[in-house]
């Protein structure tokens, strides 16, 4: 087990190294960057979860759905302490678990604890986890558990008893909650490490007990997988797999060769003066700070293959994996300074070429982790090496040292002898003899006091063992035994002094504090809005545009808790996710067109003048408040205060609204109610892949539509309406449309000419959405479908008349 000093040495290490997040315990989080509101928001959703449901019934669903990512157990430490310490407490934990789980392992391969010592510094305390911890990539920070499972795993190998078995297992599960990337990561590692464990103990292959305890590994994991990530495997088998981020994503987030041996950017003396070489890389500018591997560290990885005659087969294996997975970090092609080598492809671009899904993984530059654990343990055998060879040559030269004072301290003592001898041959009287007696007493009892002096537990150790030995045999014994006291205290002193000096200059290289904190305060509007229980809609500027400000607003969602119509994907964008917002007429104004910069009317086939109708179509969809955020302007490259006066423009011109709030944050409006809700309005429905991207400019923008092309069009009465759809239309080829009003069929349209103009009688539309639909064959019926565009139909021009059914 390990010893409570180790524990204690961790944890005062993890406090300095992260400064000063424990001296903000209480009022701040570490974080710098967007996804840090994205984590903290999710948390607080989880604890809004939790108050909705109740405990017991929280925890059934997280058994019964296998919830137990970090941001669904962050939550209880916040629900059991405050938002902020709980938060901060698992945190800091990953650091301190992470120390104790590779001091763990290196301590039970090398038998030796200042080696482990050594590695659960470089383990935890790494470029790589200050970088994925400030910058918030929440799974790959709680990589901690990694060490566990190949700690467990490889005393099953070596033993096969079951408790190894299913401790190996847990840590495992442990792995795949906290990232299911770094599942995809460990699993090239494990076929690697059994495939060397099975060629250096073949004999092992022949018991019973190994292939039974596979067959249950192997069935459970696929059972296991096949359950968590069964909509993943779903989704990654459509036609619309939207995990695949595609090829250029992923050599974004591939390292440049350079990173490994460029210093980190978090480094508070040296890191700016190498940022300078990152200026022309391409990958992303958080993951291009977090490879660096550390030239302290990679000289103990060499060394450890010095050391040939000890397990020598598990010191390779470890060297060459943190090389192989450090390869794997650059991605599909060498990358170097910025400059994309696709002659020279790299590891990376066999499993995305080869192996299913793992096209879907996007962040290549994080399979570091597993690099990371190889050098770590690398350097775990090295410092053994090193601290074995100068704690032999230090202890040689000491006790060549000892011996020679021990024959220096002789002649002297024989040199006294032979004085004392001639002093009492001068004696010849009393006075004579007492003057002797009386000198003799002094010296003795001057080198006693001395002797005491310079050590008080070996005078003790000495008085001890003469009480219970008598004469020179007792005196001998004692002596030998107080030379092994001697040399185990220095055989101890040596490597105390040689991993402090290690451990030093990791810290040197690692160094990376202040780490930045972040407050999470944000305006009293929203307590406002939450405090009303009445249900309704907000629209907040810019939450749909800007990535930032959008991740900031996952954190005021949890905090009111309306329906904020603004929103954003991140990392991966998913099809149709946002099409009721981008094409709904004045939300799509506020929300994209003013939010990007740009002018009114959005330009699109529709051509309909909708801004009288503004206020109606917001109360329509029950928009309560308008909120346009200040501090988005600080950030946010478009919406700035240009777009910013904009905003605050068409609002207060377009669309009958009273100003309600305002302080730092935002300005706050509520859209008042309309007498009467009438009209009607014409939108895209750009679900599937129905219509193709806009082509031309103002009143001629075009979109060519294959069979299956929707509209929506919305009846905002609460009676039916006759309408009329007018639009035009282009053709390369003879084209027969036939027009559905909610699969109800409306009229068939035989289009011959190249450029004509088309009216469509829609009556007694219905109250609210209506979903009209073209089916567009040839002349002979067969549907123009697939991604064949070019043999659609040029939608252009569309608009729409109406009047009250009477």
């Amino acid at each position: 087990m390990i010893n409570k000093k180790v524990i204690n040495f961790f944890l005062i290490y993890t406090f300095l190294f992260t400064l000063p997040v424990i001296l903000f315990l209480f009022n701040r989080i570490p974080g710098k960057y967007s996804d840090t509101y994205q984590v903290w928001g999710k948390t607080l959703a989880f604890q809004n979860f939790i108050s909705d449901h109740g405990i017991f019934s929280t925890i059934w669903f997280q058994i019964k759905n296998l919830k137990f990512t970090p941001v669904e157990v962050i939550p209880w430490f916040q629900y059991l302490t405050n938002d902020f310490v709980g938060y901060n407490i698992v945190w800091l934990g990953s650091f301190l678990i992470a120390a104790v789980g590779m001091y763990l392992l290196v301590l039970y391969l090398t038998k030796n604890k200042s080696a482990a010592m050594i590695s659960g510094i470089i383990f935890a305390f790494s470029p790589f986890h200050i970088s994925q911890a400030i910058s918030t990539n929440i799974g790959t920070m709680h990589y901690e558990w990694l060490p566990f499972f190949v700690l467990f795993y490889f005393k099953f190998l070596r033993t096969l008893e079951i408790k190894n078995f299913l401790l190996a297992g847990l840590f495992l599960a442990f792995v795949t909650f906290a990232e299911h990337q770094l599942l995809a990561f460990i699993f090239p590692f494990i076929v690697f490490f059994t495939l060397a464990f099975f060629i250096k103990n073949s004999e092992k292959l022949v018991e019973w007990k190994i292939w039974l305890y596979i067959g249950i590994g192997v069935l459970t994991f696929f059972v296991f997988i096949k359950f968590l990530f069964g909509p993943l495997f779903v989704i990654s088998n459509s036609k619309d797999n939207y995990l695949d981020a595609g090829k250029d994503q992923v050599i974004r987030y591939s390292a440049d060769l350079i990173e490994p041996i460029l210093p980190q950017a978090y480094h508070p003396i040296w890191g700016d003066f190498f940022n300078r070489y990152r200026d022309n890389t391409i990958s992303n500018s958080l993951g291009q700070k977090s490879t660096y591997i550390g030239f302290t560290v990679l000289i103990l990885s060499l060394l450890s293959l010095f050391d040939y005659k000890r397990r020598f087969w598990i010191k390779l294996f470890f060297v060459f994996s943190g090389i192989y997975f450090t390869l794997m970090s650059f991605g599909p092609y060498l990358i170097t300074m910025g400059n994309i080598n696709q002659d020279i492809q790299m590891p990376w671009a066999f499993y995305y070429d080869n192996i299913k899904y793992w096209s879907n993984i996007r962040t290549v530059s994080r399979i570091y982790v597993i690099s990371l654990m190889c050098f770590s343990v690398s350097a775990g055998f090295g410092a053994q090496y090193i601290i074995r060879k100068l704690n032999k040559r230090f202890f040689k030269r000491e006790i060549i040292r000892q011996k020679a004072e021990f024959r220096k301290k002789q002649v002297i003592q024989k040199r006294k002898k032979n004085r004392i001898k001639k002093e009492k041959a001068r004696i010849k009287n009393w006075k004579q003899l007492k003057k002797f007696v009386v000198k003799r007493f002094k010296e003795e009892t001057k080198d006693f006091f001395k002797r005491f002096e310079k050590s008080k537990k070996d005078f003790l150790f000495l008085i001890n063992k003469l009480k219970k030995t008598g004469g020179k045999k007792g005196k001998k014994k004692t002596r030998k035994t107080k030379q092994k006291i001697d040399k185990a205290q220095l055989k101890a002193r040596v490597p105390k002094l040689i991993t402090v000096v290690i451990i030093s200059l990791i810290t040197l290289e690692y160094l990376s504090f202040p780490v930045p904190t972040m407050s999470m305060n944000y305006s009293r509007f929203f307590d406002i809005i939450k405090a009303d229980k009445e249900n309704y809609s907000i629209i907040e500027i810019p939450a749909a545009s800007s990535y930032s400000y959008a991740s900031k607003s996952m954190i005021y969602n949890q905090i009111h808790r309306k329906n904020n119509l603004a929103g954003k994907d991140f990392a991966r964008e998913v099809d149709d996710n946002w099409d009721f917002q981008e094409n709904t007429p004045v939300i799509s104004e506020l929300l994209y067109t003013l939010a990007e910069g740009g002018t009114p009317p959005r330009k699109e086939i529709i051509n309909d003048y909708y801004y009288n109708l503004g206020t109606k179509i917001l109360n329509f969809y029950n928009v309560r408040y308008i909120i346009v955020a200040k501090e988005a302007m600080s950030n946010d490259k478009k919406f700035d205060q240009e777009a910013f006066n904009k905003t605050l423009d068409f609002i207060n011109q377009e669309i009958n609204v009273t100003k309600v709030y305002e302080d730092n944050f935002l300005i706050a409006f509520r859209v008042n109610k309309s007498e009467h809700l009438d009209g009607w309005f014409l939108a895209m429905d750009l679900k599937g892949s129905y219509w193709d991207t806009k082509e031309g400019k103002g009143r001629s923008v075009k979109r060519s539509a294959i069979n299956g092309a929707k509209l929506r069009l919305v009846n905002m009465a609460d009676y039916e309406q006759n309408l009329r759809l007018l639009f035009n239309t282009r053709i390369k080829n003879l084209r027969v449309v036939k027009v559905y009003l909610n699969e109800e069929y409306v009229e068939e349209i035989n289009i011959e000419e190249d450029k004509e103009e088309h009216i469509v009688n829609l009556n007694r539309v219905k109250p609210g959405e209506n979903i009209i639909r073209f089916e567009i064959t040839d002349t002979k019926g067969v549907p123009v479908k697939g991604h064949e565009f070019d043999r659609g139909v040029k939608f252009y021009n569309l608009r729409t008349l109406g009047e009250r059914v009477k």
